[in-house]
């Protein structure tokens, strides 16, 4: 809870959006959610930004931290919250249907000849994961009884820090999003250099989440009917191509 406060006051201390626009936030997690100011920002974000759109309404969206994030939905600092599941925040209200699932797998070197039965699988080497991250809750029993054995990185250091341990050594396994590990090889032509093990999990349908205000309660029909609206028009698949989300 002091962490989510912590990060709310910082937040709160950077300013507002305007009034008329939607406050959309997300975790930087391409290919769903991903820093503005480019033509790819994520799939979560096109869809949403084409929706609002028809209603004539801008969107203010930026990527902020797990824990942050969930404390601006909350709190209603943040309109709606983009690639949520609705264990991760109760209170708030959801998308009839999910936008996409995640698929949590493992990632190792290339001559590493691990195969993923079950836990016991890897509890004894190093598993690198993202600190407040989905991956870190979907690791909670390995957390628990073989704490030394479940590595932490800082959020901010991300996927590539994650890829540079597992690369000198100081990591056996990650456990990140397929999606999101896929892209950021591919894009730094490190696909040869990891191999994916596969899923280790089940995998986690992601929705979009609003907060409980009136208005709150109009965005999220808008956003169910847009969703059907942009399927009928084309754009959702041609979106989910882009991103390769097919």
């Amino acid at each position: 809870m002091k962490t989510k406060l912590f990060s709310l006051a910082l937040l709160m201390a950077a300013g507002l959006a305007q009034a008329d626009d939607v406050r959309l936030r997300g975790p930087d997690s391409y290919p769903y959610t991903a820093p503005p100011g480019t033509d790819s920002p994520g799939f979560f974000v096109e869809a949403a930004q084409a929706i609002f759109a028809q209603h004539q309404l801008t969107v203010d969206y930026n990527v902020v931290p797990w824990n942050a994030m969930i404390a601006g939905g909350e709190s209603g600092l943040y309109d709606c919250l983009l690639g949520i599941h609705p264990s991760e925040a109760p209170e708030l209200n959801f998308t009839s249907d999910p936008w996409v699932v995640m698929s949590p797998h493992l990632f190792v070197r290339p001559a590493d000849p691990l195969k993923y039965e079950d836990l016991s699988s890897f509890q004894n080497r190093r598993v690198g994961v993202l600190k407040n991250s989905r991956m870190e809750a979907a690791l909670a029993p390995l957390k628990k009884f073989k704490p030394k054995q479940l590595v932490l990185v800082p959020e901010d250091k991300g996927l590539p820090e994650l890829v540079r341990r597992l690369r000198i050594g100081e990591l056996d396994v990650i456990a990140a999003p397929e999606a999101e590990m896929t892209h950021y090889l591919a894009d730094n032509n490190l696909s040869k250099l990891v191999r994916d093990v596969g899923r280790f999990t089940d995998p986690v349908p992601l929705y979009v989440a609003c907060g409980n205000k009136e208005k709150n309660a109009a965005w999220l029909d808008w956003l169910n009917q847009g969703e059907l609206d942009l399927m009928k028009s084309g754009k959702w698949q041609e979106l989910k191509k882009k991103y390769h989300l097919l």
